[in-house]
């Protein structure tokens, strides 16, 4: 950690045309002096704070603001508290006096990960601003014996991601399984299932990118949860939609349109193996347990990453490191494969990832599947997916061996088809309503022969308002007109 002298600590940090300011005055006879101001000075202050004077080398009577507004930051509430104290501050905290044009400044130790500032304003009689001093403390590297748990609004947020994910991805099965059914995906309930994907998953993005900036700013101890969790949601989005918009922080009200656009799926994905990759550096290694509470659903395993970027990889063709990663989720141990062709979530043991939703009803029209739970990641997929990975390794004996254990395991019969229409069958039978289906058909270029469908249906139309809203930045996905 860098050290500062307290006393001479000031820099520039707005200097107006008019601006005169020094720093370390020693010649004045009452006060150790560290700055002079007339208009604009900067105190950069150590996280242990400090003490500082400021001469304001202005005639006339001044006085300090009154009704200072103190910059905070309303999100520390995410942590659980411990002895009744919150783990971080949420401000600078600090007591400034003004006696003739002299203003003391008296900065407390900071409990944040960022530095904080704020702006002290010195007024003359008549109330107008005539001297600003603004202070800018940095922040500090702070250690836990054990990760902290989510307090309220952590909780809550946790709460409405899994929310929204899981209506998310419920919905991509159905809007899957139109498709694959070559139904009009323009239709009322089609293009609805694909509007709600749309929407819940950059929502969100959007949610998870502005909590991960702001808890940067305090602790600094979750970023690697919420970039396992903006990977789920935006590798689904890639792989349904193609090129889609992506945010790298939170914007707010100074967010534009352009911020919006599509960027390619390469690069998109690009930004969510580096974040995988540095998730699984650094999370617990442990078996997953995403039903218990809040907690056991946010604060994911390596496992849980090395799922998500092993789909990622193969989705991208590069079998090598994708098998590789599902091998070290099968080498743990933390799961087994069950009998059962269900996945009871609070009895299954090969749950490594899942999600709950609400019952809903079945449509009549249509096979769509009322489930409570969607499995999103299981030690079958991660079986089945090795045999996959082997099967383009070039590898067609382990490829069997591992189709035969979830065979044998679940007493399936499999005919003598090919490898991949054999994988293919167990498939539908065991994942079709995991949400991932129809990416396994993708890629293994069995949609189009399989369900006769149109070949740019592999990719989902953009809804239509998303284009209207962000007319010449978005186009739509080729097939489907304007």
């Amino acid at each position: 950690m860098k050290t500062y002298n307290l006393f001479v600590a000031c820099f520039f940090a707005i200097v107006l045309s008019s601006s005169v300011v020094s720093c370390g005055d020693d010649n004045d006879e009452v006060f150790k002096v560290d700055c002079v101001v007339r208009d604009t000075v900067e105190i950069h202050v150590p996280n242990e704070g400090g003490e500082y004077t400021v001469k304001v080398d202005l005639p006339g009577k001044l006085q300090l603001e009154k009704n200072e507004l103190i910059l905070s930051n309303s999100f520390c509430d995410i942590y659980e508290y411990r002895d009744g104290k919150p783990l971080c501050d949420t401000r600078m905290e600090y007591e400034k006096t003004l006696s003739g044009n002299i203003l003391k400044i008296v900065v407390q130790r900071l409990d944040a990960s960022a530095e904080y500032s704020n702006i002290i304003r010195i007024l003359d009689e008549a109330e107008r601003v005539v001297a600003v001093v603004r202070l800018v403390q940095a922040g500090r590297f702070m250690e836990f014996g054990d990760l902290p748990e989510l307090g309220d609004r952590g909780v809550a947020i946790a709460n409405s991601v899994a929310e929204r994910m899981t209506v998310a991805m419920s919905n991509i099965s159905m809007a899957e399984q139109y498709n694959l059914a070559n139904r009009d995906l323009f239709s009322m309930n089609a293009y609805g299932y694909i509007v709600n994907v749309w929407d819940n998953l950059l929502s969100v993005h959007n949610d998870l990118v502005r909590f991960r900036q702001e808890e940067a700013r305090l602790l600094d101890v979750y970023g690697h949860y919420f970039n396992v969790y903006l990977a789920m949601g935006h590798s689904a989005l890639v792989q349904l939609w193609g090129d889609v918009p992506y945010q790298l922080c939170y914007k707010g009200e100074n967010s534009s349109k352009s911020d919006w656009k599509r960027l390619p799926q390469a690069e998109v994905l690009a930004y969510l193996k580096t974040d995988l990759l540095a998730a699984i550096e650094q999370l617990e290694e442990k078996r997953n347990l995403p039903f218990a509470d809040a907690d056991d659903f946010f604060f994911v395993s390596k496992d849980v990453a090395r799922f998500v970027l092993a789909n990622i990889y193969m989705f991208e063709g590069n079998y090598a490191e994708a098998s590789s990663l599902l091998e070290t989720i099968l080498s743990n141990g933390f799961y087994q494969l069950d009998a059962s062709k269900e996945y009871d979530k609070d009895r299954s043991q090969e749950i490594i990832w899942g999600l709950v939703q609400d019952e809903h009803d079945v449509l009549d029209d249509f096979n769509f599947r009322s489930s409570s739970f969607i499995p999103y990641a299981t030690l079958t997929d991660v079986y089945l997916s090795l045999a996959e990975c082997q099967h383009y390794l070039g590898n067609e004996t382990g490829a069997q061996e591992y189709l035969q254990q979830v065979v044998s395991v679940k007493g399936m019969k499999i005919s003598e088809d090919s490898f991949l229409m054999q994988l293919k069958n167990i498939r539908e039978q065991l994942l079709f309503y995991s949400g991932g289906y129809f990416c396994f058909l993708k890629r293994n270029g069995l949609v189009v022969d399989l369900y006769g469908i149109e070949e740019y249906r592999l990719l989902f139309p953009i809804p239509t308002y998303f284009i209207k809203d962000f007319e010449g930045i978005v186009t739509q996905n080729p097939g489907y007109g304007a």
